[in-house]
């Protein structure tokens, strides 16, 4: 298992081509590919923004990709146990306390991804924190 990071000299974008499964991600500048011994990519990780966000602009990047997703064909994994983003007081609650959990979604049995919003604190600026989204994809595992 290789592993290849850099930071983008410029922004990235992650345009998934599949012809039934695609989506495209806003700009971003960590972008991590993950390769096979057979120089196969294996996974790709990435935050589609390019700084810590606001929790409504946060949100508003991962309620776009979920509809995206949906409109795709894209499934939520285990609904009930963890719900897909919602712009409710509940999910902003949740978020503000650091305490939301990841969702995940699978494209039939070829694809999985995982989407969470994290919070960032920068101690140089403890009133001023942020939030990152994280995805992760690659083949579906059961």
């Amino acid at each position: 298992d290789s592993n290849w990071y850099r930071q983008p000299k410029e922004l990235s974008y992650l345009r998934f081509a599949d012809t039934q499964y695609g989506f495209a991600t806003p700009p971003a500048k960590f972008f991590t590919v993950s390769f096979d011994e057979k120089a196969n990519v294996r996974s790709v990780r990435m935050s589609p923004q390019v700084e810590p966000l606001p929790l409504q602009e946060a949100l508003d990047i991962v309620l776009d990709l979920q509809n995206q997703w949906r409109r795709s064909g894209w499934e939520l994994d285990e609904p009930e146990e963890f719900p897909a983003y919602d712009d409710t007081p509940v999910w902003h609650e949740a978020l503000k306390n650091c305490s939301a959990q990841s969702t995940h979604w699978n494209a039939g049995k070829l694809y999985q991804l995982m989407v969470a919003i994290d919070c960032y604190e920068d101690n140089r600026y403890p009133d001023n924190k942020g939030y990152l989204v994280t995805i992760s994809m690659g083949k579906y595992r059961e």
